[in-house]
């Protein structure tokens, strides 16, 4: 069994660590034995190389408790401050930004590989188009996703959800290219949450949190589609999960 320590930047990252692990399931159910994956949080865009340079290294060396020694450090953080995170990356440039993220995400992993006295090959870096109020945008037609973000009976905003809806532009129930067409998450959320019956609703509320947790177990291709950076980290975690 491999063992893998996904260390998020935002310390609110139980609803992520709940979808990527519904995702991995999803790609391959039927790896055995199934990977074990222990989040972590570095609390902020800085903590990254201090958790590579003592966390990790303590990590490989002593193991963690209840968990082991890991195999593979994964850092996650959004891609709306790269530039900032990890010098040599360019502006996320507008229209497809699918090449912009993988090269990103490379430099980042080199940056953070050169923290490491030693098994650098381990660490990953990985950045995130959307932040974690986005994978709710995503999940627009998943009913238990919005119900348990609604303010009361989920029945009773119906009428001005479907409204929000069909003002949101462009219509993303048609939109190609999702994570590209929605790049102000902030205020579409706003808008999610006032249609679901809340007037103002905070990011760090625990019913977003709750929501992500209702993250389907078989998700559906579309949805997926909206979802292609956690695809593609539990796709990784999947294919290291095979190297002998």
């Amino acid at each position: 069994m491999k063992r893998f320590v996904v260390c998020w930047e935002d310390r609110y990252f139980e609803g992520l660590d709940a979808v990527l692990r519904r995702i991995r399931r999803h790609e391959n159910a039927s790896l055995l034995p199934e990977p074990a994956i222990k989040p972590e949080t570095v609390g902020g865009y800085g903590g990254f190389a201090d958790y590579v340079r003592r966390d990790w290294a303590v990590a490989r060396r002593r193991g963690m408790p209840g968990f082991g020694v890991p195999d593979y450090l994964f850092c996650v953080a959004d891609a709306d401050r790269a530039t900032e995170v990890c010098q040599g990356i360019s502006a996320n440039p507008t229209g497809n930004t699918e090449d912009w993220c993988e090269e990103a995400s490379q430099i980042w992993t080199d940056s953070l590989r050169g923290l490491a006295a030693q098994e650098s090959e381990r660490i990953f870096g990985f950045f995130l188009r959307w932040s974690r109020e986005s994978v709710l945008i995503a999940g627009f037609d998943e009913f238990d996703m919005i119900a348990m973000l609604s303010n009361g009976d989920a029945s009773l905003h119906e009428r001005e959800y479907k409204a929000f809806l069909q003002s949101c532009q462009p219509d993303p129930r048609s939109v190609e290219r999702f994570v590209d067409a929605y790049t102000k998450p902030s205020r579409c959320f706003e808008g999610l949450a006032k249609a679901v019956g809340h007037e103002r609703l905070r990011k760090t509320d625990p019913k977003v949190e709750d929501a992500l947790k209702q993250f389907p177990r078989d998700p559906s291709v579309s949805l997926l589609s909206r979802l292609p950076d956690l695809v593609h980290i539990a796709q990784e975690i999947n294919r290291l999960s095979e190297v002998s």
